[in-house]
């Protein structure tokens, strides 16, 4: 009777099971033996793991080891919910304790303080979940017990559970569910504020113990563009309006003593919205002193604390202290060296005026004069009438009034003077504005009122004359879409808190107040309110006194408030984040009076996939008409006062009149509603779970037509048939995506893209993608296979044993990569080769192995940012490659990883536009780098600038942005500078941009460059520059493509005196500039691809070079006469005869010294061209794009001398052919791809010794 899987059976057992009955095979133990004959008895010669697998799944009555792992996973479900869930909650419970930029005002700090405490209080074991969770709750037992067993844990990240949480916060994000935080544990320290007794008197012992176990003063996350550091956390305030830890001077100055960066720009930022830094910026003083930093200070702009277009260091501070009035902290600031006449802000939002200008307008009498004897400029301060009128009204000069408003009656209806008199809370001043005729809601551009400045800040004596005049409570600003009592409740302002609450009928704020009383009586006035609805309702804002919360829920019920509204953003319900608040009373309340839901996570994924669309639809109408109910739900989804203006130019960034298409209308959409893209939302909303697992359906023929029409489709933008190419791969690929693939993919496409403005996917190769994809050479074989019911061929991974590399043939299932990294880990493989198909998901298992040192990753439009991540645990990784064309998935967030891989030696990343040089620059960790290719990317002198020093890297490919002073720095790179005349170290250099002569000519003297290489977007330099490479004097290889290689630059480079290789592709030389080419008596290699005036008395020139032994030139130009001279090149042995048709090859056929043939850009020749060579003895063979067929490969099969042959894409050859290669007596090495007439298993001719590499 076959074994029974329960819930306890993990496949992690399974395992080990079948790795310990192996190790018993193989220790020779008989009772072992029988059991293995008994359960799998069709097997032969001596077992290896995946047999011993494959017996354990027959003795549990299963087919294969497949089928056992997805009957134990779906076995142990149940545990691994509960195990998720467990985590979930841990998670949560750090997401609401130690609140990052997506908790933003004091309601919001406070709401996420309780929730964390009653999920404390429901779940008291949280405490111990982890090292995390434990330093939270200040258990400093359980930390000092996890260091002293694993103290390596000080300084690693927790796991990341959910999307990339980066982007820009909102005040109440943290009930979104982001999953968990990948932080530091220091950070948790420094970034909770519970109210937790142990928690603020631990916390310093706690962070000490952390950086001595080696925790990093400086990790941080990113916020935005933002660095969020210890800190940061531990400092507080900014525009989070975070409360500073209790302790927060104690842990700053600890954090200093350990390393931490005084100049945290972060910090300067933040604590400038209170005005209280004197303290800090004693601290950074202090400590960048001790650290030999004097200079710094000694700069009188203060550079080192520099605000990008807020202003200088110098100035920032010294304008905070002129606008908070703080006499000290100028003193301080002047004492210590800041310039007192720093120059204004280049954000022209910031007042452009000198600082004592400045001082004076505020009325800083004391800070001007302090600023004069510190050397600023005094200056006669001349206002202009508006200017007078305010300072008059301050001064409740009535005179002075009077005679401005007989030349200007329109000041009374300015709001000017009444808002600069209620930010002083001067109650007299706009009394008399007042009497004087000024509106009571005169507003500013933004609908600012006077009432809305006064709660703002905290005028409690001009709010209450406000409301005594009759001021309108609750009307909306645009800024924020804030009502008075929003700014007061935001900024927690009690006493204003208390004034407007009396008197408002804000509901939304009332109730997170929990103001039962004045709910009753607003409600009871006009029940509607007990309705309204917005991006969310009332209902969401619950009070933190859940008993409170309870009441005013059974109110708005009682007047008919929906329980089951869901947010427009998120699609969550008010019992959802009651739920996620601890509040289960409330949650319980509302689900009974929403009624049962089957499905809720069905019902919310429905919601959000209607409401995103119709704000798509929303935002097109909008953006072509006046359509006011559009307009209006967009409100709604933004929650927030929307205006057609804003629409149009500011949420679209563009007013060029071109027309809004829906699919541009979708990633707006998204970006404004927090995630990258629109791919990202449906990602969110987990649209694939809705699918079938792939494995569980088998596609049809019309399935897979309908996915080659749709291709065609989706490259021209076709939404509908996007979304069924979507759900045919289970992805969630965007048109840019499709482009992406198809480009990468389809070589004849490519080849059009550069004929014209207009490229098209042709059906044809649409059906070549897809059958590759199904694992076929072909359609026809992919149809072929399915009128047979016969599977893909083979195993959907191949092994290349040479390199010990391991790649995925085909599209794969969970499966097949089930199946592929069983595969990697038992062969202890150490590299792995996408082949463009690697995942966040797939990446996050592969990071896993330990064995692992190379990766090719390139062309993966399904690797995000979040994915990549995951290499921190590959510190072994020796070999990285994240190419793609045209790029964009991965960007500087991406590349922080670089800094957890020391071992690291060869690097590429080309092409990809998503980065710049802050994301290269981690490379500077990467102390044994030997190789990095940054070729097409938009990278440059920073890059250069990270990368100095480095002892072993040789070879280097800069990005398309160097300029002369990039190349400069090329001297700091030990292997350009110097070589030690050993082929192994030769630098090599590709250098790209808009540099020019002069920074050629500052490349003279680097030693150590034997290969460089002009690239592209060298823009800037002139065929003159070419005479300044005669200083670099182990120049053995050039590169310079297109108009860079003229008749002069032929001229300088035949006169390099070691040149033996040039690339000049596409060469606008005439036969002059070739002829003085000709003259190098070393020039070894020359590929020129088609040269356009390239002629016969070039090639001519060319038969009499007498070193050169490879030459790859097209020949359209060449006549039949000098043509006939290509057998006299007197050291000729490769060949690629570009442009030759079947007669041309009459002349190769009579280079008998020829060892290399490359049959590329050739593509009209047929088996005539193969029958001319048959008389050489070449060792190497290549034809690709041919017209060649399974002819060719008999004429080839009697060349003896055959080494290695390279067939790509010619469909005229099939398995038939196969056989006259496989007898070939020295044959090591064939490849064979594209090639729909080729199987997996016609391969199989071949014997053991030649090496076979075959792709579909």
């Amino acid at each position: 009777m076959p074994r029974k899987l329960t819930s306890a059976t993990t496949l992690d057992n399974l395992r080990k099971e079948a790795k310990r009955w192996f190790k018993a095979l193989c220790e020779g133990d008989a009772e072992a033996r029988q059991r293995f004959e008994r359960a799998y008895p069709k097997a032969t010669g001596n077992p290896v793991l995946r047999d011993v697998q494959h017996a354990l799944a027959r003795e549990y009555g299963l087919e294969n080891w497949k089928d056992l792992k997805l009957a134990a996973e779906q076995a142990s479900a149940g545990g691994a919910r509960t195990l998720d869930a467990h985590v979930e909650l841990a998670d949560r419970f750090l997401e609401y304790a130690c609140p990052d930029h997506h908790v933003r005002g004091t309601g919001a700090h406070r709401m996420a303080r309780h929730a964390a405490m009653r999920l404390l209080e429901q779940n008291p074991a949280i405490v111990r979940e982890d090292l995390s969770t434990a330093i939270v709750c200040g258990e400093i037992e359980e930390v000092e017990r996890i260091l002293r067993e694993r103290p390596q844990l000080a300084n690693v990240k927790r796991p990341a559970s959910g999307r990339d949480r980066s982007g820009a916060g909102a005040s109440y994000d943290f009930l979104r569910g982001f999953g968990g935080k990948e932080w530091e544990p220091l950070l948790y320290l420094c970034f909770t504020r519970l109210p937790l007794a142990k928690a603020n008197e631990n916390a310093v012992a706690i962070a000490r113990l952390l950086l001595e176990h080696g925790a990093d003063p400086n990790a941080y996350f990113m916020a935005g563009g933002s660095r969020y550091t210890p800190l940061v956390g531990a400092i507080g305030e900014g525009e989070e309006n975070r409360p500073p830890h209790p302790h927060r001077e104690e842990l700053a100055r600890l954090l200093l003593e350990h390393g931490a960066e005084p100049y945290d720009g972060q910090v300067i930022y933040n604590i400038a919205f209170h005005g209280k830094i004197l303290w800090w910026l004693k601290l950074m003083y202090e400590f960048s002193v001790k650290a030999g930093r004097q200079a710094d200070w000694d700069d009188p702009e203060w550079h080192m604390l520099d605000q990008g277009g807020y202003g200088s260091g110098a100035r920032w501070h010294l304008r905070i202290a002129v606008e908070k009035n703080d006499p000290e902290l100028a003193e301080w600031c002047l004492t210590h060296g800041a310039n007192p006449n720093a120059a204004p802000e280049r954000d022209q939002r910031f007042p452009q005026r000198s600082l004592y200008e400045h001082a004076l307008r505020l009325g800083r009498p004391e800070i001007a004069e302090i600023l004069v004897r510190h050397g600023a400029r005094p200056q006669e301060v001349v206002l202009d009438d508006e200017e007078q009128y305010v300072a008059a009204s301050l001064r409740l000069d009535r005179g002075e009034l009077h005679r401005i408003l007989a030349q200007h009656p329109e000041y009374l209806q300015s709001a000017r003077a009444i808002f600069e008199a209620t930010r002083q809370d001067r109650a007299d001043v706009v009394a008399f504005l007042l009497d004087l005729g000024t509106p009571i809601e005169v507003e500013d551009a933004r609908k600012q009122r006077p009432l809305h400045l006064a709660a703002a800040n905290d005028a409690v004596r001009v709010a209450r004359l406000l409301i005594e005049r009759g001021a309108v409570l609750d009307a909306y600003e645009l800024n924020y879409s804030n009502t008075p009592l929003d700014f007061a409740v935001y900024h927690d302002y009690p006493r204003m808190i208390e004034l407007l609450s009396r008197h408002s009928r804000d509901v939304w704020n009332l109730t997170s107040l929990g103001d039962v009383d004045r709910l009753r009586e607003v409600v009871a006035a006009d029940p509607r309110l007990a309705k309204v609805s917005w991006g969310t309702t009332p209902l969401f804002w619950l009070p933190e006194d859940e008993h409170k919360a309870l009441e005013i829920v059974k109110l708005f019920l009682e007047h008919g408030a929906d329980p089951i509204f869901r947010s427009r953003k998120d699609g969550w319900t008010a019992a959802d984040i009651a739920r996620k608040r601890g509040m289960g009373q409330v949650a319980a309340l509302l689900d009974a009076a929403g009624g049962a839901v089957s499905d809720p996570e069905w019902d919310r994924r429905e919601y959000l996939l209607a409401a995103y669309e119709q704000s798509a639809r929303d935002l097109v109408t909008v953006s072509e008409s006046d359509d006011a109910q559009a307009l209006e739900r967009l409100g709604r989804h933004f929650d927030r006062i929307v205006s057609f203006e804003f629409v149009r130019t500011g949420l679209r960034r563009r007013a060029d009149g071109v027309r809004l298409e829906l699919d541009e209308a979708r990633e707006i959409i998204a970006n404004n509603s927090g995630f990258d893209n629109w791919a990202a939302f449906l990602k969110s909303v987990a649209v694939s779970a809705q699918l079938p697992r792939p494995e569980s359906r088998s596609h049809t023929a019309e399935d897979y037509q309908r996915a080659a029409q749709d291709f065609v489709a989706a490259y021209e933008r076709d939404a509908a048939a996007l979304q069924r190419l979507n759900e045919h791969y289970r992805r969630s690929f965007s048109f840019e995506d499709v482009r992406a693939e198809i480009w990468r993919r389809v070589y004849a496409f490519r080849e059009r893209a550069f004929k014209g403005p207009k490229n098209y996917l042709q059906l044809d190769e649409a059906q070549g993608i897809v059958a590759q994809d199904a694992g076929f050479g072909s359609w026809e074989a992919l149809m072929q296979a399915l009128a047979a019911g016969a599977p893909p061929q083979g195993a959907p991974y191949v092994i290349d044993a040479k390199e010990n590399v391991i790649g995925p043939r085909r599209r794969m299932t969970d499966a097949d990569w089930d199946e592929l990294i069983g595969v990697l880990r038992e062969r202890r493989l150490t590299g792995l080769h996408a082949n463009g198909m690697m995942t966040d998901a797939v990446l996050a298992r592969i990071a896993g192995c330990d064995h692992v040192t190379a990766l090719s990753l390139g062309g993966s439009r399904e690797l995000t940012d979040d994915g990549l991540l995951h290499l921190a645990r590959m510190p072994q990784l020796e070999h990285l490659d994240l190419s793609e064309y045209p790029g964009g998935k991965l960007t500087d967030r991406g590349l922080e990883v670089l800094r957890h891989l020391p071992n690291l030696r060869f690097f590429e990343m080309t092409w990809q536009s998503g980065i710049s040089d802050a994301g290269v620059a981690n490379l500077r960790y990467c102390g044994r780098l030997e190789s990095v290719n940054l070729m097409g990317s938009p990278t440059g002198d920073g890059a250069i600038e990270a990368l100095q020093g480095k002892p072993k890297l040789r070879r280097f490919s800069t990005g398309r942005l160097v300029t002369d002073a990039g190349l400069r720095l090329l001297h700091n790179f030990p292997m350009l500078k110097q070589w030690d005349g050993a082929e192994a170290n030769a630098g090599h250099l590709l250098i790209d941009g808009p540099f020019t002569n002069n920074g050629l000519a500052g490349l003279a003297g680097l030693e150590g460059v034997c290969d460089l290489d002009l690239f592209w977007h060298a823009s800037g330099i002139t065929s003159d520059g070419f005479a300044h490479l005669f200083h670099l004097p182990n120049l053995a290889v050039l590169g310079c493509d297109g108009a860079l290689s003229d008749d002069t630059a032929m001229r300088h480079i035949a006169a390099l005196p070691r040149l033996r290789k040039l690339r000049a592709q596409e060469s606008v030389a005439t036969d002059d500039g070739f002829v003085a080419l000709s003259r190098s008596q070393t020039l070894e290699g020359f590929w020129g691809r088609v040269c356009p005036n390239f002629g016969s008395r070039g090639f001519v020139a060319f038969s009499k070079m007498p070193a050169l032994r490879r030459l790859g030139i097209g020949c359209k130009n060449v006549d039949e006469e000098a043509l006939s001279t290509l057998p006299r090149f007197p050291a000729l042995r490769e060949l690629t005869p570009i442009g030759f048709r079947d007669e041309g090859f009459r002349h190769v056929g009579e280079c008998k010294r020829l060892e290399r043939l490359t049959c590329m850009y050739c593509r009209d020749t047929t088996d005539i061209a193969t029958e001319h060579i048959a008389g050489l003895e070449l060792k190497y063979y290549y034809a690709g794009l041919t017209g060649i067929t399974d002819r060719s490969l008999e004429i080839l099969g009697r060349m003896s001398s055959l080494e290695q042959v390279d067939l790509y894409e010619c469909k005229g050859v099939t398995d038939r052919g196969l056989p006259f290669l496989a007898g070939l007596p020295r044959l090591r090495e064939v490849h064979l791809e594209g090639l729909p007439g080729v199987t997996l298993e016609g391969t199989r001719v071949f014997p053991g010794s030649v090496r076979v590499y075959y792709s579909t």
